[in-house]
């Protein structure tokens, strides 16, 4: 639970990159081959591009442009 999603290196376990989520977390990450899936505490899930991930990072543009990361917001019915 926290603001923040973390890509790590695979060998060494240190964080590649960090991107700031909509909102606080209320699930831990589902992640295919394109898109991270986050639930947040205000019942969104989010759909957050792997590729656009990359791209900012290539760019290094992460954190400070991480809304763009994301694809689409579900809400979920309270």
């Amino acid at each position: 639970v926290g603001s923040k999603l973390f890509g790590l290196d695979k060998l060494s376990g240190d964080i590649a990159w960090q991107v700031r989520l909509p909102g606080p977390a209320s699930t831990g990450p589902s992640i295919d081959e394109q898109n991270a899936y986050v639930g947040t505490l205000d019942g969104s899930i989010y759909a957050i591009g792997l590729r656009k991930i990359r791209e900012l990072y290539l760019e290094q543009r992460l954190p400070d442009w991480s809304h763009e990361a994301v694809l689409w917001r579900y809400q979920a019915g309270l």
